[in-house]
């Protein structure tokens, strides 16, 4: 007679069962948005979010009008949830970064809670701890923008696809509402859309839900056709995208895993064998099932982007295809599952790979600007009866945005620069007066500073030159990174 093996691994399996269903995915939520938020106050804020400080600030008719009629009318929805935000919070750029943190952790929950769906607990918190290693999950965490908002959209409305799959008529309901409101947070969510229409045309069990599905789609895109007409009217704010070009490919590459090298090859290698698990796993359906909603929603995306900036015009950016991070996570997750025991070995590679991408992320001038250094100029320099101009309007990074961030260093001094504001003028950065008309101003002034561009850009010299000419003397100069900054006095 043989005894019987003994059960050690029963014990610590049981525990496991025991831990409540909710308890693993909301500490994972949690670990995200407290990693996302962590540094968030180090970088100096940059145009983009000091565009979204500025519309959040900004009185409500001036908003309404700036979104309807000129600009952004994509983030309309975004800018006003972070206006409740602010009116709670504050604007600063920190406070208006922490949202974005938590979006991040409750897609990571969402990723969490789709893995569970598609696979099985242990691939679900694999996939959702891999989520919070990609370098670009982390940085959406830090920006005062709608991506990690977009990330969390795209894996619940994937949730609310299945949920709706498996269920009455009526949840499709939830399913069309969701997906309108996803559209009103960021239009190329109706791309997400898009991918579970494929999904569910490629799904022989999802295949009976495709009258619903396509009802649904039409009246998210009935709800959404007055976004559309908004947008078309303002394809001109998106001049700055570049064309395709040879540099697209790489793009693409690194379009989730952008900062590492090591970590863009590690996880594609992980996302490739996620999808080879899945296709050649024989345990049951499921898997298939899995690679029917990842594989559609991972590629269309991009692959419309693309092909909308080859055929019109540009249209693809990197951080656009974010929305389709959390199905690359799940693929990744697929894949360190089949390592048994070492998958926690890959997720703390993986990790390892992000941590010097993390920390750069959260430097002080990551972002291309260096705003804080000339506050700090500012600060330091000012004297009573002193004025300020931003030379070199036309900058990509116009020195004058800084004022958002940094209202209270400039405060009391006189802004000989304006011209109309953006709120006057329904627009979200002011227009400014040339440098001959801001020295006539300072007549009655005793200081001036000038903040310009570093490199010698035409428009800085003639600024410094018209108050020169004016009478003012150069004092003092600061040089930063991008930007200078110069005392003229009497």
């Amino acid at each position: 007679m043989t005894a019987a093996a003994p059960t050690l691994a029963q014990p610590s399996v049981a525990a496991v069962r025991a831990v409540p269903a909710w308890a693993t995915p909301v500490a994972v939520g949690l670990l995200g948005a407290l990693v996302g938020v962590a540094f968030t106050w180090v970088p100096y804020g940059w145009s983009d979010e000091v565009a979204t400080q500025t519309l959040v600030t900004r009185p409500l008719g001036s908003f309404l009008k700036t979104v309807t009629l000129h600009v952004d009318a994509v983030h309309a929805t975004y800018y006003l949830a972070m206006r409740l935000w602010a009116t709670i919070f504050g604007s600063s750029i920190v406070a208006l970064r922490i949202p974005s943190a938590i979006a991040v952790g409750v897609a990571a929950v969402g990723v969490h809670r789709l893995g569970a769906r598609l696979a099985d607990r242990r691939v679900a918190l694999i996939g959702a701890l891999l989520f919070l290693t990609v370098p670009m999950t982390m940085w959406a965490a830090g920006e005062a923008r709608s991506y990690s908002f977009s990330m969390a959209a795209a894996v619940w409305l994937t949730v609310l696809l299945i949920w709706a799959a498996d269920g009455p008529r009526r949840r499709w309901i939830a399913y069309a509402a969701a997906a309108a409101a996803s559209a009103y947070l960021f239009l190329y969510l109706l791309l997400v859309v898009l991918a579970h229409a494929v999904t569910v045309l490629l799904s022989a069990r999802l295949r009976r839900n495709l009258i619903r599905l396509l009802v649904a789609d039409g009246a998210a895109a009935l709800a959404a056709a007055p976004l559309v007409l908004l947008a078309s009217r303002e394809q001109d704010q998106v001049g700055w995208i570049s064309p395709l070009g040879p540099q697209t490919l790489g793009q693409i590459a690194a379009e989730w895993f952008v900062g590492s090298y090591w970590y863009e090859g590690v996880a594609w290698l992980l996302v490739i064998a996620g999808v080879v698990v899945l296709v050649m796993r024989r345990s049951g359906p499921s898997s298939r099932e899995a690679l029917r909603v990842l594989l559609p929603w991972l590629v269309l995306p991009t692959l419309v982007l693309v092909l909308g900036s080859a055929l019109g015009k540009p249209m693809y950016v990197q951080r656009y295809a974010l929305m389709s991070l959390p199905a690359a996570a799940l693929l990744m997750g697929a894949a360190a599952n089949r390592l048994k025991r070492a998958s926690a070995l890959a997720v703390v590679v993986l990790a390892a790979l992000c941590a010097p991408v993390y920390l750069h992320q959260r430097a002080p001038l990551v972002k291309g600007v260096d705003w804080g250094e000339d506050a700090a100029f500012v600060a330091q320099h000012r004297t009573s009866q002193a004025g300020f101009y931003f030379a070199d309007p036309s900058a990509a990074r116009a020195p004058r945005q800084m004022l958002g961030e940094y209202a209270a260093t400039f405060s009391g001094m006189a802004d000989i620069g304006v011209w109309r504001t953006g709120a006057k003028r329904h627009r979200i950065w002011d227009s400014e007066v040339t440098p001959r008309t801001a020295a006539a101003r300072a007549a009655g002034l005793r200081t001036v500073i000038v903040i310009g561009d570093r490199e010698p850009r035409v428009e800085f010299v003639r600024a410094v030159a018209a108050f020169e000419h004016a009478g003012l003397r150069v004092e003092a100069s600061g040089w930063f990174p991008w930007t200078r900054a110069v005392v003229l006095a009497r």
